[in-house]
């Protein structure tokens, strides 16, 4: 193993922490919780590397900091301890509870239209968000395509669409476990001739 990994085994409602020490100092402190107002600590004074993690909430992304001391006293061992590795996970991912916020049209021409949004807030994801899937349709024609992006991903410049025809953009993200419910944009319509002034579309939400 690599130094400063940390690997997670799930045991039911439990999880098991395993590392291999650079070194084998006289103990490891690990901090752990699911944020700032969150989170706790443990001495670990075995030489193996692991520590079991008791009754773990599903959903919920939780942080861990392995340091390696020579100190082992609460009081002192902050001035000396190394930050051996960090980890995140859940025990259980679920699907995004919504989709992003403030969906906009903008740059609007007889074929493209440029879509932004915010991005879904990390405690509405239930697990690590994998990407978007953005699906715009020809209201008229009821046909639909769909474009998968990365999570990092807050913008797409959609293209290939018809002149004088009215559009519909939903955007969902998805996790391991599936995708979440999706953002729905309201209509709009590509010109004739030209472009349309940049548009604000306020997101209307469905939920399922």
């Amino acid at each position: 193993d690599l130094p400063g990994q940390i690997h997670v085994k799930h045991q039911g409602t439990n999880a098991v922490f395993t590392w291999t020490p650079e070194y084998n100092p006289k103990c490891f402190v690990v901090d752990w919780g699911t944020g700032k107002e969150d989170m706790h600590m443990k001495i670990v004074t075995t030489a193996t590397g692991n520590f079991t993690l008791d009754n773990v909430q599903p959903y919920k992304l939780y942080k861990i900091m392995v340091h390696a001391s020579d100190v082992c006293q609460c009081e002192s061992f902050t001035r000396h301890e190394k930050t051996f590795g960090v980890t995140h996970f859940y025990s259980v991912e679920g699907v995004p509870r919504t989709g992003p916020t403030n969906v906009t049209i903008l740059n609007i021409t007889k074929h493209s239209a440029l879509v932004k949004w915010t991005e879904i807030a990390a405690e509405d994801c239930l697990g690590f968000l994998q990407g978007y899937r953005i699906t715009y349709t020809d209201l008229s024609r009821k046909k639909s395509l769909a474009v998968t992006l990365n999570s990092s991903s807050t913008s797409y410049c959609l293209i290939g669409l018809k002149e004088k025809t009215i559009y519909r953009v939903q955007i969902s993200g998805f996790t391991n476990a599936g995708e979440g419910p999706p953002t729905f944009s309201q209509p709009f319509s590509t010109p004739k001739y030209g472009t349309v002034e940049a548009l604000c579309i306020y997101p209307c939400f469905m939920y399922y």
